[in-house]
């Protein structure tokens, strides 16, 4: 009986766990445009010959007993002009409450120039781990954590460059993986993801230039429009505002102020606060924080 009693409250706490990584499966960046390659392959080599980028997210902890919620992405991405493609790899880490995941992924696209610009086709292939850790939410009796093993997923992509403007369209997840325990009944499913990004920088002078950008990414249960504008002087130093909604189970608001600047256009530093209607379900905080470095060459 004592041991019913635990596997029942392990399955329990992980379908608990479920409900609330069903609003995390693909965390969205911020700072996106650095970061184009691990929601759409196609973009991977579309932009610089040499594209190497590390984003960091965090917040403070409600409990010290929980880690502390952080969403690390890196990604590098070579073009390679003689054969028309490019091809990349990334990783993301993301922690928040009980569980963590790494996802490896590689990538590759092939550029089609069309007169001034080019459609480019993508693909990327890699795995994704899922652990959990109740030790920080278990008082008492210790019950059984959920063991899962990796899991292989794909994502695929469409894309439009040009000079002034980028558009995308991408699905990540495409295969519908699932995590399965090993020890303890229950799954836990990766839904497919589908995103669309557009870009347009408009010249203001010899001095200043102004981009729009907008991403949206949607599932069988949420849409967040991320709408942002920046302005860019001297193509070095760079500040915008953005505004992130997700409409669905769980809706919010966040606003993200953010600035940033380019070093002898090879080396970007950046950050961005995100400023959340409401606060994480594992934080007493309704700010995070993003900050960007990135080695970019054409």
């Amino acid at each position: 009986m004592m041991n019913l009693a635990i596997r029942t409250v392990s399955l329990f706490m992980f379908c608990l766990c479920n409900l609330y990584l069903a609003a995390q499966q693909y965390p969205v960046s911020t700072l996106f445009g650095n970061n184009l390659i691990q929601t759409n392959p196609a973009m991977t080599g579309a932009v610089y010959k040499h594209s190497a980028n590390v984003i960091w997210r965090g917040a403070g902890t409600a409990s010290p007993n929980l880690p502390y919620p952080t969403t690390l992405w890196a990604n590098y991405a070579y073009r390679m002009d003689k054969i028309n493609s490019g091809i990349g790899i990334s990783y993301r880490y993301d922690a928040w409450g009980a569980q963590k995941r790494n996802t490896a992924l590689l990538s590759y696209a092939y550029h089609i120039p069309i007169k001034s610009l080019y459609l480019s086709i993508g693909a990327s292939a890699g795995i994704n781990t899922l652990n959990v850790d109740y030790s920080g939410l278990i008082f008492g009796e210790p019950v059984p954590e959920p063991q899962f093993n990796p899991v292989f997923t794909a994502d695929f992509g469409l894309a439009l460059h040009h000079e002034k403007w980028n558009v995308g369209l991408s699905m990540t997840q495409l295969n519908n993986p699932t995590f399965r325990a090993k020890n303890i009944p229950g799954s836990y499913n990766l839904a497919p993801q589908f995103w669309l990004f557009a870009d347009y920088r408009f010249n203001m002078g010899e001095k200043w230039s102004l981009t729009p950008r907008v991403q949206l990414v949607a599932d069988r249960i949420n849409l967040t429009t991320n709408i942002q504008v920046l302005a860019t002087r001297k193509e070095k130093f760079w500040f915008g505002i953005g505004m992130k909604n997700t409409f669905g189970n769980d809706p919010y608001f966040i606003i993200s102020p953010m600035v940033g600047y380019d070093i002898k256009g090879k080396f970007r530093i950046g950050y961005a606060a995100n400023i959340s209607s409401v606060p994480d379900a594992f934080t007493h905080n309704h700010m995070t924080s993003e900050v960007v470095l990135s080695f970019l060459m054409k």
